[in-house]
């Protein structure tokens, strides 16, 4: 706890762990804290003036005040909890099942990818798929409960949305794949490049996220996409 005291016009603080006084030798002319005189008539709110009188008849007082000591500005901020981590990334899964099937492709070119990324996230993909409305059901859970959820955790709720965004994002070649493949005027080539295009980029995406977070690092280098969810949760807070 800080305590002041107040003599000549000089702050000090009590130290409570090694019971002495320290000077801070911060030269106040006004003092708001509380201080005990000899002379009746000086308030306790008082303009502190450097004349011997005022010296003499004041003594020093343990005052709580809202005096501290600056903080450390060296100080290295902790690190997100695993808990925190896993809640983290939890929320790139949405992009990921969204931009697996992307990846058809390159998939049948090359069944070992399928092996290692395809068949461990075909049973989320069945649900994720199966049930109708259930992207855009976690897309309001999770926009409405924890990127508007002041309580939630800073580290939290930047990952989410950014989440968000890179989910939003692959509905533009999605779209686009549909328009061009009724009327058939893209050939099947350009269509397969962009295709393997988009998933490589899901792929990095998510495994420079996944690096960031369980290191405990703000994963903020994502082009575009880093800086919109920085500027939309200032937009709510």
């Amino acid at each position: 706890m800080a305590f002041i005291s107040i003599t000549g016009g000089y702050v000090g603080y009590y130290n409570t762990r090694y019971a002495d006084w320290t000077d801070t030798r911060h030269h106040s002319k006004y003092c708001l804290s509380c201080f005990q005189s000899r002379n009746s008539r000086l308030s306790t709110i008082h303009k502190v003036l450097p004349s011997s009188s005022v010296r003499s008849n004041t003594r020093r007082l343990c005052v709580t005040c809202a005096y501290r000591r600056p903080p450390r500005r060296n100080l290295i901020p902790l690190k997100p909890t695993p808990k925190t981590r896993l809640l983290a990334f939890l929320p790139y899964f949405m992009p990921l099942l969204d931009g697996v099937v992307y990846g058809r492709f390159v998939f049948a070119k090359y069944p070992i990818i399928s092996a290692f990324i395809f068949y461990p996230l075909q049973p989320l993909l069945i649900i994720y798929r199966g049930i109708p409305f259930l992207p855009f059901i976690l897309f309001a859970m999770l926009f409405y409960f924890i990127v508007r959820n002041e309580k939630m955790d800073n580290f939290i709720r930047f990952n989410t949305m950014q989440a968000i965004l890179i989910d939003l994002v692959l509905i533009i070649p999605q779209m686009f794949l549909r328009a061009t493949s009724a009327s058939g005027a893209i050939p099947a080539v350009v269509v397969e490049s962009l295709c393997s295009l988009v998933f490589y980029a899901i792929m990095v995406t998510t495994a420079y996220v996944l690096l960031c977070v369980f290191r405990g690092s703000k994963p903020d280098q994502v082009p575009i996409i880093s800086e919109a969810s920085e500027a939309q949760l200032k937009q709510f807070f």
